[in-house]
């Protein structure tokens, strides 16, 4: 597993917590977590950058992955009507 894939996965089981650079270190053991979202990005995941300041004073990155837009996915009956109506 690559490390992309591996923060991939953690940010799937966080949810809305997300994490923070720091947080990918431990985990994974990357030193450039910037760039392996940047990587997930580009593969076409939807990842929130958020900056909170800590107690120190210091402001931090935390990574939140946001689902994929499931509305027109899998066309259900609901999507199926609407997306004939709009061609």
């Amino acid at each position: 597993m690559t490390q992309a894939e591996h923060i991939l996965r953690l940010l799937q089981q966080r949810g809305p917590m997300g994490l923070t650079a720091l947080e990918i270190l431990e985990e994974c053991g990357s030193f450039r977590a910037a760039a392996r979202i940047e990587e997930l990005r580009k593969a076409g995941h939807e990842i929130e950058t958020r900056t909170e300041k800590i107690p120190s004073g210091k402001r931090i990155a935390r990574y939140i992955l946001h689902p994929p837009d499931t509305l027109f996915d899998a066309p259900g009956p609901s999507t199926a009507h609407y997306m004939q109506e709009a061609a």
